[in-house]
């Protein structure tokens, strides 16, 4: 696969709310485009900038083609996985009942780290995979790596919090990312 053009890589970063990886020059080209606008809160598509950035998203997987679909099996089992990490990070089993974690018990804690732990291990493997047909998805090990350690030093918000990187929110990120390569919505 050759080397995507970096508007392509700028637009879909921004479609899936990654505005910190476009560089200011490509800001610059895409503004003049009329494809993003400051908006309330940073930067945003346009209406002809999500055209172009469905297009840029249709080249790019149709390019990746059957890598990228045969990946995704493996992805949706991580989503799956980290979906209940982040379940039962923010709620725990009380007599049968799920109720909010209060992070009152180490032991359901440690349990929900290790199962993450797991789950990086093999989600970094993935994204490393995945990088060499999506160059992109290089960024996101880094900053998974960055959100466990915080999580790791104690920040509980690093998992499932509203923070621009918390693991969650990266995922998210990511998943839609996978999703506009292959020309999926998301379900609702």
């Amino acid at each position: 696969m050759s080397a995507p053009d970096p508007s392509d890589v700028a637009l879909l970063a921004l479609l899936v709310g990654d505005a910190d990886a476009v560089s200011v020059e490509a800001r610059e080209t895409l503004a003049r485009e009329g494809w993003i606008v400051q908006g309330p809160h940073g930067l945003r598509l346009s209406a002809t900038g999500r055209l172009a950035a469905g297009a840029a998203a249709s080249a790019a997987g149709a390019a990746a083609g059957r890598t990228a679909r045969a990946s995704m099996a493996t992805f949706e089992r991580l989503d799956r996985v980290l979906k209940d990490c982040v379940h039962a990070w923010q709620c725990r089993s009380s007599s049968g009942v799920d109720v909010p974690n209060d992070h009152g018990d180490p032991v359901h804690d440690a349990r929900v780290q290790a199962e993450l732990a797991a789950w990086l291990l093999d989600a970094l493997a993935w994204f490393e995979r995945a990088a060499e047909w999506w160059p992109r998805f290089g960024r996101y090990r880094e900053r998974l790596l960055a959100a466990h350690r915080r999580l790791v030093a104690g920040n509980r918000a690093a998992l499932a919090g509203l923070e621009s990187d918390s693991i969650h929110t990266l995922w998210w990120q990511a998943h839609g990312e996978m999703l506009a390569l292959l020309g999926r919505e998301r379900a609702g």
